[in-house]
């Protein structure tokens, strides 16, 4: 079997967001971010506010200029689809605790692999690499760094004609290949997720068990996601209306976040 480790978040989501993205003003740059939307009127000379790196740059120009090796990857998928693939090589000539163990971090809803590079160098990503992880920072189908297809645009309509199932069905298994063929022999992958990412994790599971275990050394779930039940959140208010936002505007919410065919089995 493979392992599984469940990390619950508390219910305040967007306290504990504010958090994950504040950023220290170390850096000595212009104000970016401010923690309400009153703050911004004086953001420049705004004591509650601060410099972000995340939200000026792409997360390889932050892995960059925080002195992290960064590989970037396009994986194509067998439907077209070109997910964009972030890899912090550890192969032991900068970090004498290199361990080589591939680690593979995906985000969750409506969200990139920026939120792993947040907190600078205490972020997971890089708190993981300093331990000797191989980091792998993956991006599904339809967010802003894999949002190309071989054949199609996202002004197509065709290109949002997706579903959930697709990420863990046909995006995981793609990227789990790429990061294979470029690791050591006989490696296997940790998997950590966040949010929906928990739930790709466990649709994937469901769907390849014997290749799960084949190539998955444990899942680290954090903050399942699972029901929009007894949350307090201004999510449970809006997602009723999700597929109508998809339908006018797909580009804002892509398909990938309808209600998903396998989601039933779970």
């Amino acid at each position: 079997n493979i392992p599984l480790l469940f990390l619950l978040c508390q219910s305040n989501f967007i306290h504990n967001l504010l958090l994950q993205c504040t950023i220290s003003n170390s850096l000595n740059e212009k104000n970016n971010v401010c923690p309400t939307f009153e703050d911004y009127y004086t953001i420049k000379n705004n004591s509650n506010c601060w410099y972000d790196l995340g939200a000026d740059y792409v997360a390889p120009e932050i892995i960059h200029h925080l002195g992290y090796p960064v590989q970037t990857y396009r994986v194509v998928t067998k439907d077209g689809y070109i997910l964009t693939l972030f890899h912090m090589p550890n192969d032991g000539s900068r970090n004498p605790h290199a361990k080589k163990h591939p680690v593979y971090l995906q985000h969750g809803l409506v969200a990139t692999c920026n939120n792993f590079l947040a907190l600078q160098k205490d972020s997971l990503a890089f708190v993981l690499w300093d331990a000797g992880y191989d980091v792998w920072l993956g991006n599904y189908r339809g967010t802003y760094p894999s949002e190309e297809h071989v054949n199609l645009t996202t002004r197509d309509e065709k290109f949002w004609e997706t579903s959930m199932d697709d990420v863990p069905l046909i995006d995981l298994p793609a990227i789990f290949h790429t990061i294979l063929a470029h690791s050591k022999p006989d490696s296997k992958i940790i998997y950590i997720g966040h949010s929906l990412g928990t739930t790709f994790a466990l649709m994937y599971a469901s769907e390849f068990p014997n290749e799960a275990k084949s190539i998955i050394k444990m899942f680290v779930l954090l903050c399942p996601a699972y029901t929009l039940k007894n949350m307090i959140s201004p999510y449970e208010v809006f997602a009723p209306f999700g597929n109508w936002v998809v339908t006018d505007n797909p580009e804002a919410l892509p398909n990938v976040f309808k209600t998903p065919r396998k989601q039933q089995t779970l």
